[in-house]
């Protein structure tokens, strides 16, 4: 029979000692190749991450910058110092590396000697407006244009004034970065709180970390151009700042995690097209009134605004009874501090950037540029040269978003202390996308109504606490545990909330951050007739000038992308469960166990998920074989030790599998035909003995199966101390291994996984 190849996956580039994963099981053991499963692995243990920060820097987020300042330092200590823990959970803090763990625990991932962190806002100005919103005008705070914090507020700390911290601790760097973990901590505490609460009111909190980390090029001046009706923007300079600190401050060999921190969805507004009437003062009441067939489904073809000639097959907007009130709306419906709410649905043009924009910038290889339209090499991705891009998995999104914590909990946080938020995976299974970001494209809102954008107050009953949402006449800010009570619409101006939480320090109310000023003459119907349940005294009663809750609207442009990208995304609530320094889940700490939950897995050794099918002969190897793929760098040779071509029948599959990963046949990689293939060698003898028992490895090249649970056991448990639930890995041993800058593919004879 002829041989079945099925390929576990395909590794990046490695160093002297290290170890394959695999993700999902092969699906079947025939030898038909439309059932094998192949799937990209790197092998590489990971040693740089570049750390980004994006936070909303508009009014009222004071209160939240303050609980993230408080836990920045804890997710900077948790990378370079990590915990001890033991086989039943327990956890020891270190710290310092010199500190050694307790007997029976062991480090929960390698230390990481090597991180950049940096901090940007959510403002990004007027988007080309003449006149912009109050707040928004072309200068910092209004428009920080996604540089690095330190570009545009004085007085920060920046390694060799690049905009961003260096850690450093082994001065490899030159100038030597910060080697302190407690100064490093401070120092990204002292940029949290520098961000402000005095930003552009439209939050472009997905375009920022877009413009800084991808955008190929990053406007600096936009300019309406053109005639009525034909007047649209275009970017007349591109931001070569913005360009010089991503090149700085981005490497193509680090794990990248992106981390956002808003309490509003997200105004990304377009610097194309129509984009800047958004953003324009003078247009306060005169945006277009979209026609009735938006009102039930923005998707709708003959959707659009009233201003304009309906599509053709659609009924004339002459007639449309929408369109007969007026083609503008009233102040009333077009409040601009909520020009950002469902544009497609009230205006019939949508003023935004879609999601997918930013789907595909944390996915695709390829993203278009402004000039031209033409699809171009995405800068997150771009590899160092003669190396492999960056690999998909080395790119992480976290939302610290409006959202219920209740909605994205696991269940012990629901009945207990302490708060743990489920996973991406997690929240796929449970169908909790659904409940928090509904379906857009099948015009299907959150089923939870706490998650439902709306003026007007609510009604319903979060499906997974059974939390009734409770009217706006209440005086008990605590009516309900998500967010307390609706508040009156008294000028259709703000937004219901999706959750409120308690302030430790409640704040006297005296200018616009806050959100319980009184009354101010006739032009100010005052926050106080709101009945907001911020306003009440946590003891209950009639709303009063002191702010005693925090708040956030629902977040779901950001849920929305985080859902897009799958297993990458990371889902936390910023409104705090616990606000007592000290006790388990207090402030965004939970948030802070999430991504380090999520990113240890790349930076600990690479555990398969589950035991191999096959088995090891007599002499401890496996019917397996390691293919090396090295891009092409001369000619191919296969001399080096312990190494052979590739066969016809394992060639043809790794080809395909690089083909379909895009690491080769693109428009920006090497042909696939050009690609170097070698067969590794399995390690044998004593070399085989190191390898699933030495801590430090063998010299001579090869690969072993290290499975010390399985029958017969086989490798030294301390190799796959850090795997989780399941202690097996192929272990990569000797220099070079596989070669730096190839892609190895492990294929197996037969079943590889149970």
């Amino acid at each position: 029979m002829r041989r079945a190849f099925l390929l576990a996956g395909a590794c990046g580039f490695a160093s002297v000692v290290v170890s394959a994963c695999m993700t999902r099981p092969v699906t079947s053991t025939e030898p038909r190749t439309t059932n094998l499963y192949v799937a990209p692995i790197r092998n590489s243990v990971i040693d740089k991450i570049d750390l980004l920060f994006m936070i909303d820097n508009s009014q009222s987020m004071g209160d939240k910058q303050k609980l993230l300042a408080k836990a920045v330092p804890e997710l900077a200590r948790r990378l370079v110092v990590p915990r001890c823990v033991g086989p039943a959970g327990d956890v020891h803090e270190r710290m310092s590396l010199n500190e050694a763990c307790p007997a029976g625990t062991a480090a929960e991932f390698r230390a990481v000697h090597d991180i950049h962190i940096a901090v940007i806002t959510s403002s990004l100005g007027s988007h080309g407006a003449e006149q912009a919103q109050a707040g928004c005008a072309g200068v910092p705070p209004g428009d920080d244009r996604g540089l690095l914090l330190p570009s545009v507020r004085s007085g920060l700390t920046s390694y060799d004034n690049s905009g961003f911290l260096a850690w450093d601790p082994r001065q490899m760097l030159s100038p030597p970065g910060e080697a302190d973990p407690l100064r490093l901590g401070d120092q990204f505490s002292e940029m949290v709180k520098a961000t402000g609460e005095e930003g552009c009111g439209y939050e472009s909190s997905l375009e920022a970390w877009y413009r800084f980390l991808i955008d190929p090029e990053p406007p600096k001046t936009l300019t309406v151009v053109g005639t009525v009706p034909n007047l649209h923007t275009s970017v007349t300079e591109v931001d070569q700042q913005v360009l010089t600190q991503r090149r700085a401050f981005l490497r193509p060999d680090s794990l990248v995690a992106i981390v956002m921190l808003t309490d509003e969805n997200d105004c990304s507004i377009q610097d194309e097209g129509f984009g800047y009437m958004a953003a324009d003062a003078r247009n306060q009441s005169f945006m277009w009134r979209a026609n009735s067939a938006c009102d039930k489904d923005p998707n709708d073809a003959c959707c659009g605004p009233c201003v304009a000639n309906a599509p053709p097959g659609c009924p004339s907007n002459a007639n449309d009874p929408v369109c007969q009130q007026g083609q503008y709306l009233d102040q009333k419906a077009d409040s601009t501090n909520l020009r950002c709410l469902e544009n497609k649905r009230r205006f019939g043009y949508d003023f935004l950037y879609p999601v997918s924009r930013y789907v595909n910038g944390l996915t695709q290889p390829l993203v278009p540029q402004r000039s031209t339209g033409e699809l171009v090499q995405n800068p997150l991705f771009a590899g160092a040269p003669g190396l492999q891009p960056r690999d998909r998995g080395l790119v992480y999104l976290a939302g610290i978003v409006g959202v219920p914590w209740q909605d994205i909990a696991d269940d012990a946080s629901q009945r207990g202390s302490g708060l743990h938020y489920l996973t991406a995976g997690q929240l796929t299974a449970r169908q909790r996308w659904q409940v928090i970001a509904g379906a857009p494209q099948q015009n299907l809102p959150p089923s939870d109504p706490f998650m439902r954008e709306s003026v007007a107050p609510r009604s319903g009953i979060n499906p997974i606490t059974g939390d009734a949402i409770v009217p706006e006449t209440s005086l008990d800010p605590h009516a309900n545990a998500i967010n307390g009570h609706e508040q009156a619409d008294l000028d259709g101006s703000d937004l219901q909330y999706a959750c409120t939480f308690q302030l430790s320090d409640p704040e006297t109310c005296s200018g616009d951050a806050c959100d319980c000023n009184p009354a101010a003459g006739t032009q100010d119907s005052g926050d106080l007739l709101r009945n907001r349940p911020l306003c009440q005294p946590p003891s209950g009663g009639p709303a009063v000038a002191t702010q005693y809750f925090g708040k956030a609207y629902p977040g779901l442009r950001p849920l929305q992308v985080l859902q897009g990208i799958g297993d990458s995304a990371i889902v936390a609530s910023i409104c705090p469960k616990v606000l007592v320094p000290g006790a388990p889940g207090f402030g965004y700490e939970p948030a802070v166990d999430a991504i380090v939950d999520r990113l240890k897995a790349q930076l600990s050794a690479r555990c398969l998920p589950r035991p191999l099918a096959v088995g090891a002969d007599a002499s401890g190897k496996l019917p397996c074989v390691v293919v090396e793929a090295a891009a092409p760098q001369g000619s191919c040779s296969c001399d080096a030790a312990r190494r052979q071509p590739a066969s016809p029948e394992a060639r043809d599959l790794v080809l395909k599998q690089l083909a379909e990963s895009q690491t080769c046949g693109t428009k920006t990689t090497p042909s696939c035909s050009s690609f170097c293939l070698c067969e590794l060698e399995q390690a044998e003898g004593a070399a085989l003995d190191q390898c699933l028992n030495s801590e430090i490895g063998a010299d001579t090249p090869g690969y072993c199966y290290v499975n010390p649970e399985g029958d017969p056991p086989q490798g030294n448990p301390a190799l796959v101390a850090n795997c989780g639930d399941s202690k097996q890995l192929i272990r990569f041993v000797g220099p070079d291994t596989p070669r730096p800058g190839a892609t190895a593919v492990i294929a197996c004879f037969g079943a590889t996984l149970n």
